[in-house]
């Protein structure tokens, strides 16, 4: 009976593929289909040999949710009509196609993957930096143009995690500290934490009166592939949106410390400022920069990191403690009191 279902389930997936490829306009009747994955993304993404080379092709049905589909069509305006005006290293799409009936297809070009974060160095975290740090020197301060492309009004400040949200984390550190001995990792006690979570709000508003640009909104390590050079691209264009470019920094920071990647948050946050300085060529606010960075990287840590540190090491759950404490001093939070100085 399983074997039936899962072929059932292959035969369902290559009639899908096949549907694709009659928008795409692709004519070849029989393609060797060398992996198949259903992300997170509630795509299909199929790697294929076609053409003589790894292709991929992602697929989301028209069923696949409001978000989920929003989240398609953002990352097909973004291929359609930003990245060919971006000079930054991102995928190369063959063709696409959206039909409200079906769905949106792209299909691109295959990359190679990079190391797992842990075990990223310098070299290749500068590369990812200076490719960010394009994107936002190229659309800095540019409204219509960030339109264009995400299809969404400019960026207002809001808070951006709804209070059941709040509430189940909340609920995870208190079960993390419940596992975990107090005495051993007193980096950053239970109180502080719970005090941080219910002042949320705060780290929010370090972005207000900020210069807007276009972010890619999920920017990090295992977003981020290699060509055929061994340079650095971004991928996975579903989240691009108008907002603070160091929110792009603190994310890639915050995932990487919680992937167990010993970086300095502070050298590569000096970094960003200095290429983002470079590209742009004009007085760029640094300690708004420094702001945004470290409030985006503890307000990770704060709603994300406790769903996820349990499975971890030990290590990293200290780390997480130290970027807790190292952004929370870096903006100015009293530890305990959540308020700002």
């Amino acid at each position: 009976m399983e074997g039936r279902l899962r072929l059932v389930f292959k035969s369902h997936e290559e009639k899908l593929i096949n549907e694709c490829f009659e928008r795409l306009g692709i004519k070849e009747k029989s393609v060797p289909i060398l992996k198949m994955v259903h992300g997170g993304s509630g795509a299909m993404v199929a790697e294929l040999f076609l053409q003589d080379r790894k292709m991929i092709l992602k697929y989301t049905s028209s069923d696949a949710g409001v978000e989920l589909y929003r989240n398609a069509q953002r990352e097909r305006r973004f291929y359609k009509y930003g990245a060919s005006q971006i000079n930054i290293q991102s995928p190369t799409v063959v063709a696409e196609f959206e039909d409200s009936s079906f769905g949106i297809g792209l299909l691109m070009r295959s990359y190679q993957q990079t190391p797992h974060p842990s075990e990223w160095g310098h070299h290749l975290i500068i590369q990812s930096l200076t490719q960010i740090s394009k994107l936002h020197a190229m659309f800095w301060g540019k409204d219509q143009e960030i339109y264009r492309i995400t299809g969404e009004a400019t960026f207002q400040p809001k808070f951006e995690y709804q209070q059941d949200e709040v509430a189940k984390s909340i609920e995870a550190w208190g079960h993390v500290y419940s596992i975990k001995n107090l005495d051993e990792f007193a980096i950053t006690c239970k109180d502080n934490i719970m005090q941080l979570m219910r002042n949320l709000e705060l780290l929010e508003s370090f972005q207000a009166g900020h210069p807007s640009t276009l972010i890619h909104g999920d920017f990090h390590m295992e977003n981020c592939l290699l060509d055929e050079k061994k340079e650095v691209m971004i991928v996975d264009w579903q989240s691009p949106k108008a907002g603070a470019g160091a929110e792009d920094v603190g994310n890639f920071l915050a995932r990487a410390e919680l992937y167990g990647n010993p970086l300095s948050a502070n050298e590569y946050i000096t970094l960003y400022k200095q290429l983002l300085k470079n590209q742009l060529h004009v007085s760029v606010p640094l300690d708004e920069i420094d702001q945004i960075c470290h409030a985006k990287r503890l307000l990770l840590h704060l709603f994300w990191s406790p769903r996820y540190v349990l499975y971890y090491p030990d290590h990293v759950f200290i780390r997480v403690l130290e970027a807790i404490q190292e952004s929370s001093l870096a903006l100015g939070i009293h530890m305990g009191s959540g308020s700002s100085k």
